[in-house]
């Protein structure tokens, strides 16, 4: 990995905050005692990757639970506490053309973010994490990608994030290969554009899986 020596642009104003890049994911949240967690041998206080039936059956079981209904993802969530604090940023992740998609663009603008990337077209839905929460506040979450893992390096919008102040990525983007791409394109041209980076490696499980990789992203191209 090689980052641009030089940052031709970077006298564009920087009016904007943050430009976030993550998994777009829908968070469904519920409340559940530590009796359904072990019972469904779930990995207590983590992110668990599953498939479409495996989370289909736990959403069954909660059938009679009041269930909430959140956009999310680990990137997205940062962005919105941003939002929340009065900052400003644009979030890219990918949702499918559904129900689901539609509803996290609208929560993402609510806040007042910009998420103006186009739907995926690929088959499939809009992910969504399961996040169960136990009396003693700890999640246990159990997600679906779906079409995140579509986004793609063509889907960083360059004249977004020239105007920002900084680029914030998540590690989950390591999990698939077209998100990995996008990833490092949005660290290259922040470099280009004078734009800082942060990077957050998300889990544990991914540092055992990637940590020469984001050791590497860390000397490459971060700041923060």
């Amino acid at each position: 990995m090689t980052a641009s020596s030089s940052a031709p642009n970077s006298s564009i104003p920087k009016k904007v905050d943050v430009f976030g890049v993550g998994n777009a994911l829908l968070d469904i949240l519920s409340l559940v005692d530590d009796d359904f967690i072990q019972t469904h041998h779930l990995n207590r206080g983590a992110m668990t990757l599953v498939d479409v039936e495996t989370q289909g059956k736990l959403l069954q079981e909660l059938e009679n639970q009041s269930l909430e209904l959140r956009c999310g993802g680990s990137a997205a969530n940062t962005m919105i506490a941003i939002a929340q604090s009065g900052g400003t940023g644009y979030y890219t992740g990918k949702v499918a053309e559904d129900t689901n998609g539609e509803f996290y663009r609208q929560d993402m603008m609510a806040v007042g973010l910009g998420f103006e990337i186009a739907p995926s077209q690929e088959s499939g839905a809009t992910g969504t994490c399961l996040v169960l929460t136990t009396p003693d506040a700890e999640r246990t979450m159990c997600t679906t990608l779906g079409v995140a893992t579509t986004l793609a390096a063509g889907d960083i919008n360059l004249e977004h994030l020239r105007t920002c102040q900084y680029s914030y990525m998540e590690g989950y983007l390591w999990d698939a290969v077209e998100p990995r791409k996008a990833c490092i394109e949005t660290m290259e041209q922040s470099k280009r554009y004078g734009v800082k980076v942060a990077f957050t490696f998300s889990d544990g499980f991914l540092l055992d899986r990637f940590a020469e990789d984001f050791l590497s992203l860390t000397k490459t191209y971060c700041d923060v």
